[in-house]
């Protein structure tokens, strides 16, 4: 008698379910994170230089003008418009006129699969609602730090779980208010490509799994309910990479934020990746950032010190 039970050759050689077939999957908005790294209103740090914009940023201006160029544009803000940079802007020339006071904040917008779509930068006038947003998270800040966390300190740190809920439930406020101006521009955050539900349940998958646990290629592949092999291949038409590569690119992201936004020591970091040896890590980040981990994170910090 003919068994029901499925072998997992047979699993692995039965012909896939062509993409046209599966349905798109809804993307996973929770995958997008957004914290406050900095805030700070007075005179800009640095009169004029060249920077890479490492954060997204917000300038509030409160008096004078300001004139960015980056990649052969420029833009100019004047007393109480606003400038909003993605870090998608890349290397940018700046330089305020004297007497500039600006409201600045350095927020960390980790989109993990998702991307920046539209202009870069952009300049527009406030309204009562992005002043009073603004306002409350720099009279959240300026409680704890009565000088403001300026661009030289590190970054918030929240003291408690109920500091870090407030803080979190101002930014998104902000975020709230920000984001239809963006959206009228053409700046949004786009989701990615998702044209096969496999690639998009296994993504989520992915987003979601503990950073500190090795690669589980079976667990992913389960997750996209086909085989491993498959749900490789499937990958590769889809976004040009494997499960793998995305993960591994995912781990370099968080790596990077870790040692630009944390305090946590190196072999900290490490250990929280999943790496038992220091040396393991060490090699793998310069392999993928071309820069050891402690080069790295000084370079950001000399960056950040001088960029406003």
């Amino acid at each position: 008698m003919r068994t029901q039970v499925e072998t997992e050759s047979q699993r692995n050689t039965s012909p896939p379910m062509p993409a046209s077939a599966v349905p798109r999957r809804q993307f996973d908005w929770n995958s997008i994170r957004c914290r406050l790294l900095s805030y700070y209103k007075g005179v800009p740090n640095t009169q004029s230089g060249t920077f890479e914009t490492v954060n997204f940023i917000i300038w509030h201006m409160l008096r004078g003008a300001v004139k960015i160029k980056y990649t052969g544009r420029s833009l100019e803000a004047g007393a109480g418009d606003w400038m909003v940079m993605a870090h998608t802007l890349g290397r940018r020339y700046q330089v305020f006129t004297p007497g500039s006071q600006i409201e600045s904040l350095h927020l960390g917008v980790d989109t993990g699969s998702a991307e920046w779509a539209g202009p870069p930068a952009h300049v527009m006038r406030g309204d009562a609602v992005l002043r009073d947003a603004i306002a409350d998270v720099g009279n959240y800040v300026t409680i704890r730090y009565p000088a403001g966390l300026t661009p030289d300190d590190r970054a918030y740190a929240a003291k408690t779980f109920e500091d870090r809920i407030h803080l979190q439930k101002l930014v998104w406020t902000l975020m709230e208010a920000l984001y239809p101006r963006l959206t009228e521009a053409g700046i949004h955050i786009r989701e990615p490509d998702q044209y096969d539900a496999r690639v998009g349940a296994s993504m989520v998958f992915i987003d979601n799994w503990p950073d500190n646990l090795p690669w589980n290629r079976g667990q992913i592949a389960w997750a996209g309910g086909v085989s491993a092999s498959q749900l490789d291949r499937i990958w590769r038409e889809a976004r040009g990479q494997t499960p793998f590569q995305y993960w591994n690119d995912r781990r370099v992201r968080v790596a990077c934020d870790r040692l630009e936004n944390t305090d946590a020591s190196i072999k900290e970091i490490a250990y929280g990746l999943g790496f038992l040896h220091l040396p393991q890590f060490t090699t793998w980040f310069k392999r993928h950032r071309g820069i050891s981990p402690r080069g790295y994170r000084q370079r950001f910090t000399d960056h950040f010190v001088r960029s406003g």
